[in-house]
């Protein structure tokens, strides 16, 4: 799974620019289970709080009456930059992508979006390397 996840993520990466880290972790351990990094950047320790900020957002979501609403992505923009974490549900997993202030926000927000049900796919184990091309479509 891991190989066809960084594969996956490879691609992503380069339909996105040059992300500076573009990681998929487990929702409740938020172990990463595969990452692309620019220049080796290690990103893992940060992904980490990123997932733990994801559960205090749900807890939040609860407190205003507002639990079950279907969180599409947590967006921070620094004046350097942009990070989205995307949560796939089907999986207990999220996404986490670091990229510059640079490249397109909208053109990435919908790129992960758009690759959502293959990654979910793949940690699922519903999707394999033979298979992967036709659902990506």
């Amino acid at each position: 799974m891991r190989q066809i996840l960084q594969k996956t993520l490879k691609e992503l990466g380069r339909e996105i620019g040059d992300p500076i880290f573009l990681g998929l972790a487990d929702r409740e351990t938020c172990e990463s289970l595969a990452f692309v990094a620019r220049d080796g950047k290690d990103c893992l320790a940060a992904s980490a709080i990123l997932g733990d900020m994801l559960s205090h957002h749900e807890r939040a979501m609860e407190a205003l009456g507002r639990a079950g609403d279907e969180t599409f992505d947590l967006a921070i923009t620094t004046s350097r930059f942009h990070v989205l974490v995307v949560p796939l549900e089907e999986v207990r997993c999220y996404l986490v992508l670091f990229t510059d202030r640079e490249e397109n926000l909208f053109l990435a927000r919908s790129l992960l979006r758009k690759h959502r049900k293959v990654l979910s796919g793949i940690v699922a184990g519903k999707v394999t390397h033979q298979n992967q091309e036709v659902l990506s479509c």
